[in-house]
């Protein structure tokens, strides 16, 4: 089905098949075959199956999870993800949804920044809207397939170019990914700003997954976008998390920014694992942070009161005395200063 235009709205129409959409969702938005009924390559096309899909890999690497806060879901298997709504409401409200976009849907979520224009109205003039991403929890992202495609080098985790033209067709279920991570996502991507900040946890982890689907963190999260600032905003109380991330992607400049926060954070709060994500060039420079900052100011301390001339009521012997303790004092507070002082 071709697509149409409207004068009175500047995206394609969305003239949706109702039988389509109702098996897509009846069926669950996870199932291979449905996904590549909907337009979707699969990811082996030899067996013409998808790998199972988790929330992070299982082994810890660039594009693991860089913080230890806990995901929205637990899942014992990879096909315990929520499943859709009710069809016909789910269907009912993205009908209405596609036919009038000034009308909030009752039964269906869709994004408030990545609404039919939400990203457009912020002053992006790039591709007009021409597909539908689904998150995990079934809340609608409608995004424009050329910019997703052009700007991956894995072409979208192997999803794109979709094969059906048809707008019926053109929905695409990514069942990994809940909608505040796919929001962080798709903002590190077009550059948009939210009306709220999201919270620490879904930025770590929305970004983690630019890697997945062939972006990179360190081109696509730069000083004077928008999660990068998100990602600052959260030094102060989640400092660590925040360096932990731009170390594992290596954005230097955010891991610069987020230092001086880091001075309140003691070496001991490093777990392992921790460690183990950050790498060694990135530990090292936290350490270095907190030993040159305590060595400092031991040499500003170590200095004593500079002498004087001799006054009435203090002499010779009264700034020996005042030397003595000052250094007594000092050799005491080597044991016990720390960075963040």
């Amino acid at each position: 089905m071709a697509l149409s235009m409207d004068p009175a709205y500047p995206f394609p129409s969305w003239d949706a098949d109702d039988s389509l959409l109702e098996a897509w969702t009846e069926a669950g938005a996870g199932d291979p075959a449905l996904a590549m009924q909907f337009g979707a390559r699969p990811m082996n096309e030899e067996t013409n199956t998808w790998p199972e899909m988790h929330p992070y890999p299982s082994g810890y690497d660039n594009s693991q999870a860089c913080t230890s806060l806990a995901t929205p879901y637990s899942p014992q298997s990879s096909d315990t993800w929520p499943t859709p709504g009710p069809s016909t409401s789910f269907i009912a409200g993205l009908h209405e949804w596609q036919q009038n976009p000034q009308v909030a849907p009752q039964n269906v979520s869709v994004s408030s920044v990545f609404g039919p224009n939400g990203y457009q109205s912020q002053g992006e003039h790039g591709p007009p809207v021409d597909m539908i991403l689904v998150s995990a929890d079934n809340v609608v992202f409608y995004v424009d397939e050329h910019t997703l495609y052009s700007n991956s080098n894995n072409q979208f985790n192997g999803l794109l170019p979709l094969q059906a033209m048809g707008q019926e067709n053109r929905i695409l279920p990514l069942q990994e990914i809940v909608s505040s991570e796919l929001q962080v996502f798709l903002q590190s991507i077009y550059n948009v700003a939210s009306e709220d900040v999201p919270e620490v946890g879904a930025l770590v982890r929305g970004v983690t997954w630019l890697n997945r689907y062939g972006f990179g963190p360190k081109s696509h999260i730069r000083s004077g976008t928008k999660v990068f600032e998100y990602l600052l905003s959260h030094a102060p109380l989640h400092s660590l998390e925040v360096y932990t991330c731009a170390a594992v992607f290596d954005i230097y400049a955010l891991a610069l920014e987020v230092s001086p926060h880091l001075l309140m954070v003691p070496p001991t709060n490093v777990s392992d694992e921790m460690a183990e994500r950050m790498g060694g060039r990135y530990l090292l420079k936290f350490f270095l942070l907190h030993l040159r900052r305590i060595e400092a100011l031991k040499q500003l301390l170590m200095k004593p009161p500079d002498l004087h001339s001799v006054t009435n009521t203090c002499g010779f012997e009264e700034q020996r005395i005042l030397k003595a303790r000052w250094n007594h004092g000092i050799a005491k507070l080597a044991f016990i200063i720390r960075a963040g002082a």
